[in-house]
């Protein structure tokens, strides 16, 4: 009975330390993504905005 409860303790103990390891690596690679998504797409409006104007500028002076 007192082996079973070292046990349990020591799983929970692994558990908040593994916890406690890789919360600031996921914050890291949410915080990242976001970062990249937010970049990613900036990048892509401004291509479709350049895309649109250029669009623009050929058929004005088509016509």
């Amino acid at each position: 009975m007192i082996q079973n409860a070292a046990l349990g303790t020591s799983n929970q103990n692994c558990r908040a330390f593994i916890r406690h390891l890789t919360a600031p690596i996921f914050k890291a690679f949410k915080t990242n993504a976001i970062k990249y998504s937010l970049k990613i797409s900036d990048l892509l409006g401004r291509q479709l905005c350049t895309h649109t104007l250029k669009s623009h500028v050929r058929q004005g002076s088509s016509s």
